[in-house]
C-alpha cells in the first residue's frame, strides 16, 4: 500500500500566522524589559534615584553631575510659584501695589505730622508773643 498526501496551504494563512508569532515575541521582549526596569529603577521614586546616583558619583574623582538644590531655596522657588497661580484669583491688589501704597501712605503721614508739629508750634509760639506782662490778673 502507498498513501499520497497532498497538501495545499494557502499563503494568507502562513503570513498572517508568522506576522501574529512576531507582534507576539514583540510584546513579550518589551513586557519582561519593563518589568526588569521597574524592579530595578522605576519602582523608587525620583529623588531616592537622584540620591543613590549622586551617592555613586562621590565614589569617583569626577565633581557629580547631579544638581540637587537647598530646600529653602526649592521651597521659596515652589512657593513664588504658587503665589503666581493663586494671585489671578485674588480680588485685592498684588504684593507690589501694597508695598508701593504703603511707601506712599508713610510719606503722606510723615509729611502730614511735620505739617501738624509746625502749626502747633507756630500756635504755641504765638500765644507766649500775644500775652504781655501787664495782661496777667493779679
Amino acid at each position: 500500500f502507498e498513501i499520497t498526501l497532498i497538501v495545499k496551504r494557502p499563503e494568507g494563512e502562513s503570513m498572517l500566522f508568522q506576522i501574529l508569532l512576531i507582534i507576539a515575541i514583540i510584546v513579550a521582549v518589551s513586557l519582561a524589559s519593563y518589568l526588569i526596569a521597574y524592579q530595578r529603577v522605576l519602582k523608587y521614586p525620583k529623588p531616592v534615584r537622584k540620591v543613590r546616583k549622586y551617592r555613586r558619583t562621590l565614589k569617583k574623582k569626577k565633581a557629580p553631575s547631579v544638581d540637587i538644590t537647598g530646600r529653602e531655596k526649592t521651597i521659596k522657588i515652589l512657593y513664588a510659584s504658587e503665589l503666581d497661580k493663586s494671585g489671578s484669583l485674588l480680588k485685592g491688589k498684588t504684593s507690589e501695589e501694597i508695598a508701593s501704597t504703603d511707601k506712599m501712605v508713610k510719606k503722606s503721614l510723615k509729611l502730614s505730622s511735620d505739617k501738624i508739629i509746625e502749626k502747633s508750634e507756630k500756635k504755641s509760639i504765638g500765644k507766649k508773643v500775644d500775652k504781655s506782662p501787664n495782661d496777667v490778673k493779679k
